[in-house]
């Protein structure tokens, strides 16, 4: 059976290099599973530090009295840290590799989230935009690192790894808002004590160099750019702005758009965004098994159609019960459409991936500043959410529109030549 490229690669730890061949390679396997183990177990709680504001923004806006757009401040501010922190994951991971870059960005976001908790209203801003610079860091070095280390199966490999992530997205807002009654203190420290540890956990990986490890690091950066002048590469790049900017937006006001329709005794709002990711999460699990019968571009497409027809019930929506279908149906139809994206995006420009992945999130993370507060200057300019909420449909209509170019249009699409 042949090894994933990051069994193929080199191991600095002396005691791999004095083992016997067969043992060596004993031990490596051994370390790529705890280090597999660890990297999803690790984006369980980058799901919840990713999703955390929105849970805790009606929270914040009373407690700091913001009215919408300042509220929107807030995610510009956590995800314009996301986009640097994405544009450092490449230097980072040609530099360090990915253990020392994953190290690097959980340590950096479990301080971020404790200052956040011992800091006040006033410095909130600087530790969002650090929690979000880190996070930036890490999520594209996850996704690369999955990526690299299944090539046979990207597509599947990916979703899950996002699945994983989808749990902490899940368990997270509820969870925030139940321990941030008396303040955000203890649920920040919390969250940092956990970032922490496996931060740390991460550090003793044994015989595993990242320098070494990362097989699609060496070609030069021109490759990279020529890549990305491509028609597949600007088209996908789009599609993924408009993706991100559409979850974005959709996930951090949907909580504070429900407690706004909900009755003085309703507690359902508490869990909307926790249904949004409940959704996302199951269409995750599942796509490994509709990849089987479905083409990943076919599926992209399927997902699309689901978002959209979810985003226009929350928009039309005008009691809760319809509100919540309505977000658990956007949020089951986005789940595949990101990594099935990236996969498609990895298996296309196979080594340079490394190089051209900081771009991708970068493009991704402006969307995610952009959008959500696009949301809050449109509900503060027309009196509600609802003229604001038309900025995710927007996008979940736009995207049908271009992935449906993507398939029909070889130059734009699969069928191209590949770079």
């Amino acid at each position: 059976m042949p090894h994933s490229p990051l069994a193929k690669k080199e191991h600095s730890d002396e005691g791999c290099k004095s083992m016997p061949k067969a043992h060596q390679e004993t031990s490596i396997a051994t370390s790529q599973k705890r280090f597999s183990v660890l990297a999803h177990a690790g984006f369980v709680i980058v799901g919840v530090v990713n999703t955390f504001l929105g849970a805790m923004l009606p929270t914040l806006s009373t407690q700091w009295r913001l009215n919408d757009a300042q509220a929107g401040r807030l995610f510009a501010a956590q995800f314009s840290g996301a986009m640097i922190g994405s544009l450092l994951s490449s230097l980072l991971l040609k530099r360090f590799g990915y253990l020392r870059t994953l190290v690097a960005g959980y340590t950096g976001m479990s301080v971020a989230i404790a200052c956040l908790g011992l800091g006040t209203a006033g410095s909130a801003i600087v530790s969002i935009f650090f929690t979000g610079m880190f996070f930036g860091i890490t999520i594209p070095t996850t996704n690369v690192l999955v990526s690299e280390m299944h090539p046979a199966r990207r597509a599947a490999a990916l979703n899950l790894v996002n699945f994983a992530w989808g749990i902490g997205a899940i368990a997270g807002p509820p969870a925030i808002v139940f321990f941030s009654q008396n303040g955000v203190l203890l649920p920040m420290l919390i969250l940092a004590s956990v970032l922490i540890l496996v931060a740390l956990s991460l550090s003793r990986c044994a015989c595993f160099t990242p320098s070494e490890s990362n097989s699609t690091i060496g070609r030069s950066e021109s490759s990279a750019l020529q890549a990305w002048m491509t028609p597949y590469a600007i088209s996908t790049g789009l599609l993924i702005f408009l993706y991100v900017g559409t979850e974005a937006s959709s996930y951090g006001w949907v909580a504070t758009y429900a407690k706004r329709l909900a009755a003085p005794t309703q507690t359902l709002w508490m869990f909307a965004q926790s249904i949004f990711w409940a959704g996302l999460l199951s269409s995750r699990a599942l796509a490994p098994l509709i990849l089987r019968r479905l083409s990943a571009h076919k599926l992209i497409v399927a997902g699309l159609l689901t978002a959209t027809a979810g985003l226009l019930l929350v928009l039309m929506g005008r009691e809760l019960a319809g509100v919540t279908i309505g977000v658990a149906l956007a949020g089951f139809g986005l789940g595949p459409v990101f990594p099935t994206t990236f996969a498609l995006f990895s298996q296309r420009f196979g080594s340079l991936v490394a190089q051209m992945a900081g771009v991708v999130f970068v493009i991704g993370n402006l969307a995610a500043a952009a959008f959500p507060w696009a949301v809050g200057l449109l509900s503060d300019w027309y009196g509600g959410l609802r003229p604001g909420f038309m900025v995710p449909v927007a996008g979940a209509i736009l995207m049908i529109v271009l992935q449906t170019a993507i398939v029909a249009y070889p130059r734009l699409g699969w069928a191209a030549k590949k770079s």
